[in-house]
């Protein structure tokens, strides 16, 4: 689930996201040191959250599953655990707002 939540998010924050920000022309704009500082923190933390998307962007390697039945030893207990693995389903996401606001 976990997963699909970051898909998700990442789907929606690439969609949604500004793709590229004024950073020096916002903080030419403000003339207190506090809003200065806080703008400078607001970056970073837009750095840290693209770098993020970026990092979940592709879908995780598959599991090895023959390498657990090689290594676990409990008669059929992979099998059972890649037929649980293999019957999820995430639900799928979708964003109608997003799609109306590119057709814009």
């Amino acid at each position: 689930m976990l997963t699909s939540t970051r898909f998700a998010a990442r789907k929606f924050y690439t969609v949604t996201a500004v793709k590229s920000m004024e950073w020096v022309a916002l903080s030419k704009k403000v003339t207190n040191d506090t809003t200065k500082a806080e703008i400078n923190r607001l970056r970073d933390l837009h750095g840290d959250l693209t770098a993020y998307a970026k990092s979940v962007s592709e879908a995780p390697a598959p599991i090895d599953f023959s390498h657990y039945r090689a290594t676990i030893k409990t008669p059929g207990l992979v099998d059972i655990i890649e037929k649980d693995y293999n019957a999820v389903t995430f639900p799928k996401f979708s964003n109608p707002v997003a799609a109306e606001a590119e057709t814009k």
